[in-house]
This record gives C-alpha cells, structure tokens and sequence, in this order.
C-alpha cells in the first residue's frame, strides 16, 4: 500500500493498481508486460517496481514512469535486470536483490538516473548472484536468501557470513525468508 492507500499488484502480465475499498482498478499500461516480483515506495513519493525486465520508478506525485536496466561497462548501474527483492533499512538505504547480486541504490540519485554499489559472487562473499530475499536484521545488518545458502551481510564491514546444509539449513534453494 502507497502513501495514497493503492495497493499495488504484480504479476507475468504486468501491475495493476487498486483503492483500498476495492472500487478501482487502474492497470499501469506505460509498464512492460514482465513479470512483476516486488514493490517499494521511498521517501520521495517513487515506487519502485522489481520486475525480470529492470527496475521501475513511479512517481506518484507526478505520474512519470522510467525503467532503468543493466549496463554492463558501467559498474554503477543496476546489477542485473532480473530485480527480485527490495527492501528500506532504518537509514533508509534502498537495497536490491537481483539475478546479478546484491545492489545498493547511492542516496542522492534516487529522483535522477540511479546508481548503484553492487556486490557479485565470485568477486565478493556473496554466495550466489540470485539474491531472491532481503530483510533488514535490526542490527545495521542484512540476511539474504541466496540459492541454496542463507547469507549475512555486514555492510560496515564489508564482509558476508554464509550458512548452508553443513550449518543445519534444511533443503535447498531458498527463496524467501
């Protein structure tokens, strides 16, 4: 639900948008028809959309719609265009799990062409490139789901902790958490 009480929905088809009594169902025709993973609203009234096809902006007060995909000579740019997860710490970091790695959008760039940190598996810890989940450890840390690990990022740090089957995790391919 945005600031304005639209519940946003995604799906294979794209994103529709409904009131909250239910009475309005507004499609959002200006998005590719891609599959839809995740939703975000920032500060700044922008709701981001995570799809398969790049990563959206919506303003809401404005209507505008920019989609922003990979770049691959540009380090900055998005990691990947398959965006999984999003998610807001308490300091209002907007971080992205993507087919590619990890993503943190650079605060400052949100209303303009966005840029981002971006970390990637071999080069850094991270287990796996597909980042499925995020969520925020409370702590100044993230835990991830990453394929068939669990990972824990301290971003002070720079440095990840990885838990698999040899730590207990049942199962493989872990997706949400």
């Amino acid at each position: 639900i945005d600031s304005y009480d639209t519940v946003w929905t995604g799906s294979w088809d794209g994103i529709n948008r409904h009131s909250t009594n239910g009475k309005i169902n507004k499609p959002l025709w200006t998005f590719p028809s891609v599959n839809v993973h995740s939703f975000l609203e920032d500060n700044n009234f922008n709701v981001w959309i995570g799809s398969d096809n790049g990563l959206g902006r919506y303003n809401l007060n404005t209507g505008r719609l920019d989609i922003f995909t990979n770049e691959p000579k540009n380090p900055k740019a998005l990691s990947n265009n398959t965006v999984y997860n999003m998610m807001m710490d308490k300091d209002q970091n907007i971080w992205l799990g993507t087919g590619g790695g990890l993503s943190r959008l650079i605060k400052g760039t949100e209303n303009g062409i966005p840029e981002f940190l971006n970390w990637r598996s071999p080069a850094s810890e991270l287990p796996s490139n597909d980042v499925y989940c995020i969520v925020d450890g409370g702590d100044g840390t993230i835990w991830m789901s990453c394929g068939n690990m669990i990972s824990h990022f301290f971003p002070g740090q720079n440095k990840f902790r990885n838990y698999d089957h040899n730590d207990g995790l049942p199962g493989e391919n872990f997706r949400g958490m």
